[in-house]
């Protein structure tokens, strides 16, 4: 159910900011579609597997609703001039409950990409990955999100563990937090857009196979949503203030050009099914996966296949 795992070249097409950009511009649409019999709930791009998957309310014939999503498309002049067809959509009738479910709703186990409260110091932040270190299990998050080891952490209202360690400074901003009975069944879910869909994590980042222009994406559980950008830096520098007001200077951390808000802080960085960092700050600012399993001597990061 877990283990590590070598990393796929990641690669960056010139379709993916166009998929990436329709993936918001169908929400603003919706509206629109409603009126014209596609009643859509949610929207989430693959980007490795070039898709578009589509949740409707009801039960929609697809050639129907391909055809609509395509008019819409063409109207818009974007993905049909560069050659795209009604194949890259998947449409499905979606759950009612996943359809309205919010990151700050109860979840159990606690995946990434959800909204956790640090009750011992009232601040709100974002869950990353299950880990395993000797026979415990943890979640991460931003080190900045704690101050002290044995900080109550919640989520959905419900505590569920409390921080085992943390370090912000260096070139790793991430904390553990332990999980207490009840809540030890970690996963490697990552909730998705507005938990329209799961993203399943199969794998985790060597820094070896990371590569400028590469595309990575953001959980927040402030934006509700999955943000994606590229990376730009592998040895971004600089000052980090945490929310009590502490500077840290930092190296080696990544910088890419996703966008993220206050709250988003701990979210999960992937691509796909690969793990790649914790976020840390805004301008996109990022810790490597690789650097926190080694400052906490992680045994590995909870995946599945």
């Amino acid at each position: 159910m877990f283990g590590r795992f070598k990393n796929r070249r990641l690669t960056y097409t010139k379709n993916i900011p166009i998929m990436v950009l329709y993936n918001r511009n169908v929400f603003q649409n919706s509206a629109n579609l409603k009126k014209k019999g596609l009643d859509i709930v949610s929207v989430n791009v693959d980007l490795p597997t070039q898709k578009i998957n589509i949740g409707v309310k009801e039960k929609t014939s697809e050639k129907k609703a391909a055809k609509l999503l395509m008019a819409e498309i063409d109207e818009k002049a974007t993905l049909a001039e560069i050659g795209f067809d009604a194949d890259i959509f998947i449409i499905k009738k979606e759950e009612q409950r996943k359809a309205q479910a919010q990151p700050s709703d109860k979840f159990r186990p606690i995946q990434a990409g959800l909204r956790i409260k640090n009750t011992t110091e009232d601040r709100s932040c974002t869950s990353a990955f299950s880990v395993q270190k000797d026979n415990d299990f943890y979640v991460l998050t931003a080190g900045h999100c704690t101050e002290n080891v044995g900080d109550i952490f919640e989520q959905g209202g419900t505590r569920f563990g409390k921080t085992a360690d943390f370090n912000f400074g260096g070139s790793v901003d991430a904390a553990l937090i332990e999980l207490t009975k009840g809540s030890d069944d970690a996963t490697y879910y990552v909730f998705g857009n507005y938990k329209s869909e799961y993203n399943t994590i199969t794998e985790v980042q060597r820094t070896r196979d990371e590569t400028i222009g590469d595309t990575v994406c953001i959980s927040g559980s402030q934006m509700k949503r999955v943000k994606c950008g590229t990376l730009k830096s592998t040895n971004w520098r600089g000052n980090i203030e945490s929310p009590n007001g502490e500077t840290q200077y930092f190296t080696n951390m990544r910088q890419a050009s996703y966008s993220e808000v206050q709250g988003d802080s701990g979210g999960p960085i992937f691509y796909g099914g690969t793990a790649i960092g914790v976020h840390s700050a805004d301008t996109g600012v990022y810790t490597h996966i690789s650097e926190i399993e080694d400052y906490f001597n992680i045994d590995s990061i909870f995946t599945g296949n």
